[in-house]
C-alpha cells in the first residue's frame, strides 16, 4: 500500500503545475533581493525551492567569477576570457528566468541544463539547513 501511495505522490510531483503567484517568486529568486525572500520565507514548496538553489548556485558563480576576472584582466592574452565567462553568465540568468516563468522544475538535478548551478545551490541549502535544525534543538 504504502508502495502505491509513494508512486502516486511522485506521479503527482512530476506533474505539479505551479500557480502564477508561485512563477513570479521564482522569477524573482534569480535577483538578489528576491533569494533574500526566499531566505526569510516559512516554506517553500518543491518548485520554489528547485529555483531558489538554482539562483544560489547562479549567485555563487558569478561572485566567483568576478572575484577570479579581476585577476584574469591584466594577463594579456587571456583579457576576453572574463567577457565570455559573463556572457554564458548572462545567457544561463536568461533561461533560468524563463524557465521560472514558463513554471519548469525538475526533482532531479540531472534534468537541468547545467546541474552545477542546483548542485552548489543545494549544497549551500543543506549547509544552512543543517545549523538551522541543531538550533532548534537547543
Amino acid at each position: 500500500m504504502s508502495n502505491k501511495k509513494n508512486e502516486l505522490n511522485s506521479l503527482i510531483d512530476e506533474n505539479y503545475v505551479p500557480a502564477s503567484t508561485e512563477r513570479k517568486r521564482a522569477v524573482v529568486m534569480y535577483f538578489l533581493v528576491g533569494i533574500f525572500f526566499g531566505l526569510n520565507s516559512e516554506k517553500l514548496g518543491k518548485y520554489g525551492t528547485f529555483h531558489f538553489k538554482q539562483a544560489i548556485g547562479w549567485w555563487l558563480i558569478f561572485v566567483g567569477s568576478l572575484v577570479v576576472s579581476v585577476f584574469l584582466i591584466f594577463i594579456p592574452f587571456l583579457r576576453a576570457l572574463p567577457i565570455l565567462i559573463f556572457l554564458f553568465l548572462l545567457v544561463m540568468f536568461i533561461i533560468f528566468i524563463k524557465q521560472a516563468n514558463e513554471g519548469f522544475y525538475t526533482t532531479s538535478s540531472n534534468k537541468t541544463i547545467f546541474p552545477i548551478f542546483y548542485g552548489i545551490g543545494s549544497w549551500v541549502s543543506d549547509l544552512f539547513e543543517d545549523i538551522d535544525s541543531s538550533d532548534k534543538e537547543l
